[in-house]
């Protein structure tokens, strides 16, 4: 049994990369200059997990009722312009 080991010097880190600093600038916000020196434990730009809107909630319940009468998953996904799967976890989670 033979072993390869990588015999490459590991590059040097002495910062981050420039050309990421020049993507994703740390411009901070007006809680603080910087994002590594906010005291928030989430940072205020991170979008927050949506609560569902009230046509998905009616959509939702559309399609618990139509499986619950006896229609079968690929019906309604084909109807409601979602794949099976999405259907099937919908259904899951209803009941």
């Amino acid at each position: 049994m033979t072993t390869n080991i990588r015999k490459e010097k590991a590059p040097d880190f002495d910062g981050p990369d420039p050309d990421w600093a020049a993507l994703f600038p740390d411009e901070g916000c007006e809680l603080a200059p910087h994002c590594l020196t906010c005291p928030l434990p989430r940072c205020r730009w991170d979008t927050l997990i949506r609560s569902p809107s009230p046509a998905r909630i009616a959509r939702n319940a559309d399609i618990v009722t139509r499986v619950q009468h006896g229609e079968e998953i690929k019906d309604v996904a084909r109807a409601v312009g979602l794949s099976p799967r999405r259907v099937w976890g919908i259904v899951q989670t209803r009941r």
